[in-house]
């Protein structure tokens, strides 16, 4: 398949694209964050060298544009920002049939955020506050909702906490793993998911042409 990842070196980005490349045609859309000039001002890919790369910033209207002279299989978006997933949902529609999202397994909670939503109590055990949480859900929540209103063809997947390799996230004590703890509260995670498994997982679903929620 050729498949458009937007971004792609950062934590599950990057574990994704390195479940894909063996048997896809990968390219990656990103603004070069991960790449580190020479002295000779030759540009030096520090992440996956051979990879096609699309450079433009997705909060540019006009960088995302220059994906439309392209065309792919399927897109990969991990976006936090809805109004972000929006304009490429509206950019890529008709270049690209299927849309694949990951969101967040908070939305399979109930979490209650409509008289908290400026609360600073703490929601989550890793100590997120309601204010956080909420826009967080309410973002990712818009995103599903107009991929689903827009997309014939869509891939959802709802992961909880997500640790591993390169995760720059720095709340998780790995010391007695595989029993893992917030370093904000102490407190064990119940719901975690490796990020190679997950990654694995979503690859899985994309080769078997697999749609819906995951």
């Amino acid at each position: 398949m050729y498949i458009l990842v937007l971004g792609g070196t950062q934590f599950v980005g990057r574990a994704i694209v390195e479940q894909l490349v063996p048997n896809n045609h990968v390219t990656l859309f990103n603004r070069g964050s991960d790449i580190e000039e020479v002295e000779n001002g030759n540009r030096n890919h520090a992440i996956f060298p051979n990879l096609s790369r699309i450079f433009g910033d997705r909060n540019n209207i006009e960088d995302i544009k220059q994906l439309r002279n392209y065309k792919w299989d399927l897109v990969i978006d991990l976006e936090f920002s809805s109004t972000n997933v929006i304009n490429m949902v509206d950019n890529l529609l008709d270049i690209v049939p299927i849309y694949t999202f990951i969101s967040t397994g908070a939305l399979n909670d109930a979490v209650h955020c409509e008289d908290k939503q400026d609360s600073q109590d703490t929601v989550w055990p890793d100590g997120t506050t309601y204010e956080t949480a909420c826009k967080y859900i309410d973002e990712k929540k818009k995103s599903e909702e107009y991929i689903m209103k827009t997309y014939q063809k869509w891939l959802i997947f709802r992961p909880y906490y997500l640790c591993g390799e390169f995760d720059y996230s720095n709340r998780f004590d790995y010391t007695n793993f595989p029993e893992l703890y917030f370093k904000e509260t102490n407190t064990k995670v119940e719901n975690y998911e490796i990020v190679n498994n997950f990654a694995a997982r979503v690859r899985l679903n994309i080769e078997r042409g697999e749609f819906g929620f995951k």
